[in-house]
Parts: C-alpha cells; sequence; structure tokens
C-alpha cells in the first residue's frame, strides 16, 4: 500500500507540474498575444502619427500656394490699378491739350481777323543726336542754342542759325 500511495503521490505530483507547465505555457502564450497586440497597436499609432504629419504638409503647401496664388493676384490687380490710372492720365491730359489746341485755334482765327499775327503752330528744326565718337560738346551745345527760342519769340542771341524758322524776326534786317 505504500507503493501504491506513493505511486499515487508521483502521479498527482506529475499531473501538478503538467497543469504548471501547461498553465505557465498558456500564461507566455497570453503575454505573447499580449505583447503582439501591444506592438500592432504601437504601429497603428505610428502609421496614424505619420498620416497626420503628411496631412499637415499637404494642407501647409496648400496653404502657401493659395497665399502665392493670393499675392500674385493682387500684384496683378495693383498692377491693373496702376495701368487704368496712367491711361485715365493719359487720357486727361490729351483732353486738355486738344481744348488748349481748341483755344488757341479760337485766338489764331480771332487775331487773324483783327489783323494780328500770333504765333501758331511752328516747324522747328529736329536737333540731331550726340554722338560721342564724332561730336564735339561745345559745338552740339552752341547748335542746340542757336536752334532754340524763348517763349515768347524772340532768339536767344539775336541771330538764329536757321532763318527761314524763325518767326519772332523777320527775315529782312533793319539797319
Amino acid at each position: 500500500m505504500e507503493l501504491a500511495a506513493t505511486e499515487k503521490e508521483k502521479e498527482r505530483q506529475f499531473e501538478l507540474q503538467k497543469a504548471d507547465r501547461e498553465k505557465q505555457a498558456e500564461e507566455k502564450k497570453l503575454q505573447l498575444e499580449l505583447r503582439k497586440k501591444g506592438e500592432e497597436r504601437e504601429f497603428e499609432r505610428l502609421r496614424l502619427a505619420a498620416e497626420n504629419k503628411q496631412r499637415e504638409f499637404e494642407e501647409a503647401k496648400l496653404a502657401r500656394e493659395r497665399e502665392q496664388a493670393r499675392i500674385a493676384a493682387d500684384r496683378a490687380e495693383q498692377l491693373e490699378r496702376i495701368r487704368y490710372a496712367n491711361e485715365m492720365e493719359k487720357m486727361h491730359v490729351e483732353f486738355r491739350l486738344s481744348v488748349e489746341a481748341k483755344k488757341t485755334t479760337s485766338k489764331d482765327h480771332r487775331n487773324a481777323e483783327s489783323g494780328h499775327s500770333g504765333t501758331g503752330f511752328i516747324k522747328a528744326p529736329k536737333m540731331p543726336y550726340f554722338d560721342e565718337d564724332k561730336d564735339f560738346m561745345d559745338s552740339y551745345l552752341n547748335l542746340s542754342s542757336s536752334l532754340t527760342h524763348h517763349r515768347d519769340g524772340t532768339r536767344p542771341h539775336g541771330r538764329c542759325a536757321f532763318p527761314h524758322y524763325c518767326v519772332a524776326e523777320p527775315l529782312t534786317s533793319t539797319r
């Protein structure tokens, strides 16, 4: 009996060890599964973080592109306003000149009717271009001053290089 009791005891201890091993194997399996799930969660968290960073980068890129497009549109609009203002100024100046020309024309008609000679549009000689290699500055300035007339129509030096263009003084000399 003692032998049978020791045998039963051995079997019971063997069964307990077997149960402990199965329990440890089961715990290892659960720990492995938990570790695997933790790694999967960590991987998913990293993936979501990367997607968020990518989305933020693309949103920032779109914002920069929108800002650049807005700046370009503002510049184009400002340039268009400047062009429009210049065109309006040009039209205003042309209008003033045409009004002044009409006034001058009407004064010329009144002067012609009253027998007075007035100054109208005078064809003036054109100055040649100054070429540094060929021309001398003094000669060019003398030619310029001889072609220039004062606003009242008199000659600056009492003589003119091109008397047939000058209407301020008669072509015949008085002695």
